[in-house]
């Protein structure tokens, strides 16, 4: 897997731990530093979630993309139980600071709001689960589209190979022909010298027994 991936995997882990790390200390925290200390968290989670965005990019240039969105469901999913937990404390701190400001008759109220409050976490919640059934569902169709592509590209590559193949088979052909021709017009040279030599010597025999009758015919 990519170096760059893997690193920024570890990044994100390591600021979601961070975070769980510290809600415990906001707990603790003298009152008029929690707002503060959750405003700090949440910009944590703001950060998480751009360069979780950035890794939704990455994973797809990724050679082995599978194992890569694999990792990419798993980081989501941690982000959304840390940005619940979040949501949680932040609804706690401020209905407790609402509790302090208000008189007791008013506890009623805050429970309602507190109610509606869970009630809109959990739509949230709802929500992003379909965020990620969205994403996984275009993972998957840009997956298939790669796969499309590649077996595409590889016939494309089959039929250029055969094409050269054919080209090749050709020119060697051709220079068959060549060769073929050559040598027949080489092998009727020579049936057409090796007979003009031999009519040459069967001129050459007559000759010399022309003269040796003419010779006799001139001794008598």
């Amino acid at each position: 897997m990519d170096d760059v991936f893997i690193e920024l995997s570890k990044e994100i882990k390591q600021k979601l731990k961070e975070i769980d790390g510290s809600l415990s200390g906001v707990r603790s925290a003298p009152a008029n530093l929690k707002g503060s200390r959750i405003d700090e968290i949440k910009r944590g989670l703001t950060e998480a979630e751009q360069k979780l965005k950035y890794l939704d990019i990455e994973v797809r240039s990724l050679p082995n993309m599978k194992e890569g969105q694999t990792t990419m469901r798993k980081l989501w999913s941690e982000y959304y139980d840390t940005r619940r937990r979040v949501f949680e404390a932040e609804q706690k701190i401020l209905s407790s600071l609402e509790f302090q400001r208000r008189p007791t008759l008013e506890k009623k109220d805050n429970n309602e709001t507190r109610s509606r409050a869970e009630n809109t976490l959990f739509r949230a919640a709802e929500q992003d689960k379909s965020l990620i059934s969205i994403n996984q569902t275009a993972a998957q169709a840009e997956s298939v589209g790669v796969n499309i592509r590649e077996s595409l590209l590889g016939q494309r590559s089959t039929i250029m190979n055969a094409k050269t193949m054919t080209l090749e088979v050709e020119s060697d052909l051709q220079k068959t022909i060549h060769l073929t021709n050559e040598l027949s017009r080489r092998e009727q040279f020579k049936r057409i010298s090796l007979a003009s030599l031999v009519v040459l010597l069967a001129l050459v025999d007559v000759f010399l027994m022309v003269m040796k009758f003419r010779r006799m015919f001139n001794h008598h």
